[in-house]
């Protein structure tokens, strides 16, 4: 699969496996989780983690809100 660059807040390069932290989706949570897949434009991730009991994965679209851990 061949798409963009997927850049973080701080404009590190993202790549499958990567460890990220992201906000729930429909809470104000930060977690932790892998990225699982990165979508062909580059804009959509699917972040596997394992801190809630609502889903294991969830889709995120970059936003500036992002940011890898290093």
């Amino acid at each position: 699969m061949v798409h963009q660059s997927t850049l973080d807040f701080l404009g590190n390069k993202l790549i499958v496996g990567d460890e990220v932290v992201f906000v729930q989706l429909d809470y104000r949570n930060l977690l932790r989780g892998e990225i699982k897949s990165i979508s062909e434009t580059g804009k959509t991730v699917m972040i596997k983690h394992a801190e809630t009991n609502t889903c294991s994965t969830e889709n995120k679209t970059i936003t500036k809100s992002s940011s890898k851990n290093s």
